[in-house]
């Protein structure tokens, strides 16, 4: 069969799916919908509990970057950017850092600015 034959195929098999499921995803929208409504409240906190725990699992979780036979800790790019950032008097709140190993460079950038460490 060629291609096309095949793309006409799957395009009809796909629209014929839709029709098919309508009735269902019908039903789990309404259900889903009421159990929204009841446990409202209660889902914005389970969201941000499970927010919470996954940043305190990631820190508890090392992270090591490897490119062309070198090795960063995440931990150790954290810290020599802190570092820095006290070193030149800038504020390190609403820190964000971007890792370009092949420059070996850790660009960061914070509310007192912006620079870069070597690696």
């Amino acid at each position: 069969m060629s291609r096309r034959t095949d793309k006409k195929k799957f395009k009809r098999m796909l629209q014929a799916q839709p029709a098919q499921n309508t009735a269902e995803t019908a039903a789990a929208e309404t259900s889903s919908q009421t159990t929204a409504d009841t446990a409202g409240e209660n889902t914005a906190a389970a969201v941000e509990r499970t927010g919470a725990e996954a940043v305190s699992a990631a820190a508890d979780c090392p992270l090591f970057i490897q490119y062309q036979n070198h090795e960063y800790t995440a931990e150790n790019i954290i810290s020599q950017v802190r570092e820095k950032c006290a070193a030149e008097g800038m504020d390190s709140s609403d820190l964000r850092i971007y890792v370009k190993p092949e420059d070996q460079r850790a660009y960061f950038v914070c509310a007192g600015g912006n620079s870069f460490i070597d690696l």
